[in-house]
């Protein structure tokens, strides 16, 4: 069983290394139409993700206060 999961493990690697190692282009050059440093309009500026956050940790909050009260007291 140890010689197996040895075995699939060195392959697993091996074909990681293999995998990680091909020849890729090159990323194209940027053109230089905005000095490096320019930022994006603000209507170009997404902010989903900030909602979906928000909602996640809202979400989370909302769990873990729904657990604490089902919790039954501690004995002292």
């Amino acid at each position: 069983m140890l010689r197996a999961a040895l075995a699939s493990v060195t392959l697993l690697l091996v074909d990681a290394w293999a995998a990680l190692a091909q020849d890729t282009k090159p990323a194209p050059p940027i053109p230089e139409s905005k000095p490096p440093t320019a930022s994006p309009p603000v209507q170009d500026v997404s902010l989903s993700w900030l909602w979906f956050v928000l909602a996640a940790v809202l979400l989370v909050a909302a769990i873990y206060f729904v657990m604490q009260r089902r919790r039954p007291p501690t004995r002292r």
